[in-house]
């Protein structure tokens, strides 16, 4: 079940910020704090504003001509969104990030943009899909069930191995999210479109960050690009980072 169209009533206040329901997703892997897997169905959101703008990954010289690695397990943007963004006492008011090739990292973040710990304890640990795909043109449809499967990268150059998943808290939307919330058909038919961004409320103008690697290459990964279409870039580019992620299956709307 999906909000779709240019403006749903998907509004929601969490960590007392303006974040929106993408949907409810059913057969969701969550992780107890024992380690216990359960599956549920559970609600998905995303941050309605940017955090800024910051690398998905960066690496070396040495590493892919420093333009990063599209694994997620390991990425720069995975430990800052599930260390520094969740940070309940930092000693100062902001953070380095990356932003850059050569692992770059002059991208200044505010803690003051933090989940606080009250909403830390409402985010449920789950099994992120780390699938990747080799092409822009897949339907919305072709590319959810990739994001499920383990396409990847043969035999990359930096030696990592992919992981076709990852437990954790937060992280980002996936292309097919994008894709499914736009009502119109060419987009559904073909992420490519620049159509993608019509009557679409995920499209917000600005290159953003998406989950999914190209599965064809060692450091792109798929993003929505400015025109509206979904593409990929380099991994150590700055864009757009939206955090998404599932609430827990015992929360409850308090008011509104």
């Amino acid at each position: 079940l999906r909000y779709v169209g240019a403006s749903p009533k998907n509004y929601l206040k969490f960590n007392d910020e303006i974040w929106r329901i993408i949907g409810v997703f059913n057969n969701i892997t969550t992780i107890d704090e024992q380690e216990n897997e359960k599956t549920e169905s559970l609600v998905k959101i995303v941050r309605n504003d940017s955090l800024g703008n910051y690398s998905w990954d960066s690496s070396e010289s040495s590493i892919n001509d420093g333009w990063g690695v599209n694994e997620w397990s390991q990425a720069d943007l995975m430990t800052e969104l599930n260390t520094d963004y969740i940070n309940p006492n930092p000693a100062s008011e902001t953070a380095l990030w990356f932003n850059g090739s050569n692992n770059s990292k002059n991208g200044t973040y505010e803690y003051r943009k933090n989940i606080k710990p009250s909403s830390i304890d409402k985010i449920a640990k789950v099994k992120w899909n780390l699938g990747g795909y080799n092409t822009t043109s897949a339907s919305a449809l072709n590319m959810y069930n990739a994001e499920r499967g383990t396409l990847h990268v043969i035999n990359p150059s930096d030696g990592i191995t992919r992981t076709n998943t990852w437990d954790g808290k937060i992280a980002l939307i996936y292309p097919s999210d994008y894709g499914y919330a736009s009502t119109d058909t060419t987009c559904r038919s073909g992420l490519g479109s620049t159509n993608c961004k019509n009557e679409n409320w995920l499209f917000n103008s600005a290159y953003q960050w998406t989950l999914s690697p190209n599965s064809s290459y060692a450091f792109y990964v798929f993003n929505v690009s400015s025109g509206g279409s979904v593409y990929y870039n380099s991994a150590y580019r700055a864009r757009v980072v939206r955090p998404a992620l599932f609430l827990k299956s015992d929360v409850v709307i308090k008011g509104g």
